[in-house]
């Protein structure tokens, strides 16, 4: 048959011979049990089959063919990736495969047959595996997890699945075993339960530090820390983003806080997509990275924080000085990690928020507050002032200027004059109406804000205007700008301070196109009025 010829060009490489059992028809007479045995004798790029037939009785037969079952057997059991063994009532072993002679880390059969396997076996799962063993002998399967150290030193969890195996009389010879490697579940596992430990009824602060604690012990590392994005305020562009530290782990303890550019990191990787995953050589990659050499790294896991909208708000990072090969398993454990870590960040900056709107609040109710009783004061101030101003410009129509009094009283009314225009300000700043933004000629009001000022600021302060009164109209709230133009003035005037000096108001139109003005500005292209407000004073310093 075909089969049987492929078989036979195959074997030729092969040393021995290719043994077959079968029945020879003959004619004329029953059929005989015969083995056929069949070499291969290579003639350089020819090959010769020679072959001899062995007639042999029906028990030979049977016990041929049982031979060759029991070799088929063998090799699937030696093919088997997992550990198949067998075990005596006393707890000897009798037979393991190739696989679990590398899983016990065993050179040869004989360093591990013949001898009590329960020794391998950690001493505080010994029991349970001595006694799912003798279960066996008493017809009962049984499942048992235990740790071994290998006979090089390798500790492993391994999962058996213990069964009796009987023989023809029916009595239990053996207890037939097949057991795999769990050691990455367990890993999974232990993640598990020590994050739950380590962050269990804590927040905050608290937190954080059970999280990359347990984060770095389970996976064995040096380096683990949580960190939140601080993106640049004129900017969305991750590349000026950095990101600061809540909380880091270092070399078996916390470590101070820190903050570090996302620009050239392996970190700016991982803002660009998921998960990202250096097993080594990380450093190298990223050469520009200090830190990862001063800190000796070799290799990085790392995974973005994301908010319920889906943007970055923070990271969770793993780094060691030895490669970090790790399964999806762990990989699938560590975005649990994440997952934790991102809510609780969530939590924080939710409340930051919601702290600093309460701030605001408070803030513009103190405003208010402070206002109505400005105003209530002002407008008794201002009738006050009124009456004086009215009896100085009586007393000026009753003087000439050649009387002694005629100087004083003229200053009497100059100082009401500034006294009326601070409680205008003053006035103003109480109304809190609600801006109405209307057709506005801002000429007339820099005109009447001007005026204002010139009863206010000193002698030695001048006051210069260049106002187009052509300019166009705009849709502004004319008292809102009116206060703009006299706080930029109050300020002008306080930085020229007792020296001589110039405040400086224009009043221009400018066409705005893409580049001009200020990009920070993002202003559409189109013509605009320009109010300008400048002195001649220090300034302020660079803090």
């Amino acid at each position: 048959p075909k089969p049987f010829i492929k078989e036979l060009w195959q074997s030729r490489t092969s040393n021995g011979p290719m043994m077959r059992y079968g029945r020879l028809r003959r004619k004329n007479a029953p059929p005989l049990s015969v083995q056929i045995s069949v070499y291969a004798v290579a003639f350089g790029d020819e090959c010769l089959f020679l072959s001899g037939t062995k007639s042999i009785s029906d028990q030979e037969r049977v016990e041929a063919a049982l031979a060759l079952s029991e070799n088929q057997l063998r090799a699937v059991i030696d093919a088997e990736p997992e550990c198949v063994k067998l075990v005596s009532r006393d707890g000897i072993l009798m037979e393991m495969n190739p696989a679990g002679l590398a899983m016990v880390e065993a050179d040869r059969p004989e360093d591990v047959i013949g001898k009590e396997i329960a020794l391998l076996v950690h001493e505080e799962d010994r029991a349970a595996f001595v006694e799912v063993n003798r279960g066996a002998f008493e017809g009962r399967s049984g499942i048992a997890e235990f740790r071994i150290t290998g006979m090089k030193g390798t500790q492993r969890w391994l999962e058996t699945h213990v069964s009796p195996l009987k023989g023809n009389d029916g009595e239990v010879t053996a207890a037939l075993s097949i057991t795999r490697e769990i050691t990455e579940r367990k890993r999974s596992d232990d993640l598990l339960l020590k994050l739950l430990e380590g962050t269990a009824g804590s927040i905050g602060s608290d937190f954080f530090r059970g999280l990359v604690k347990a984060m770095a012990e389970t996976l064995e590392v040096a380096f683990a820390f949580v960190g939140e994005v601080k993106k640049d305020q004129d900017s969305d562009m991750m590349d000026l983003a950095s990101v600061k530290t809540i909380c880091s782990w270092a070399d078996g303890s916390f470590g101070k806080d820190f903050e570090y550019r996302l620009i050239d990191t392996p970190c700016r990787s991982v803002f660009s997509g998921d998960m990202c995953h250096y097993e080594q050589g990380v450093e190298t990659l990223f050469p520009k990275d200090l830190m990862l050499g001063e800190m000796s790294v070799d290799s990085y896991l790392g995974i973005p924080l994301k908010s319920e909208s889906g943007s970055v708000v923070g990271i969770l990072v793993a780094m060691d000085r030895k490669p970090m090969p790790h399964s999806d398993r762990t990989k699938a454990v560590f975005r649990i990690f994440a997952s934790r870590a991102s809510s609780e960040l969530n939590r924080i900056l939710t409340r930051r928020h919601e702290e600093e709107l309460e701030r605001q609040l408070q803030q513009v109710q103190r405003m208010e507050s402070i206002g109505t009783l400005a105003g209530g004061i002002a407008h008794d101030f201002n009738n006050i002032v009124c009456a004086i101003m009215a009896n100085a410009d009586l007393a000026m129509l009753d003087l000439d200027s050649t009387h002694p009094a005629s100087e004083s009283v003229e200053g009497i009314v100059k100082s009401t004059k500034r006294a009326s225009a601070l409680i205008s300000q003053i006035m103003m700043f109480s109304r809190h109406k609600t801006p109405v933004r209307l057709p506005v000629s801002l000429a007339s009001t820099v005109t009447e804000a001007r005026d204002m000022m010139r009863s206010l600021i000193p002698a030695n302060v001048g006051l210069q205007c260049e106002i187009d009164p052509n300019q166009p109209n705009v849709l502004a709230d004319a008292d809102q700008v009116h206060q703009i133009i006299v706080n930029l003035c109050t300020n002008a005037w306080h930085a020229i301070g007792a020296k001589n000096g110039k405040i400086r108001i224009s009043l221009s139109e400018v066409d705005v196109k893409d580049g001009d003005i200020n990009r920070r500005v993002q202003l559409r292209n189109g013509s605009y009025v320009l109010l300008e407000v400048s002195d001649d004073g220090k300034g302020m310093d660079k803090e």
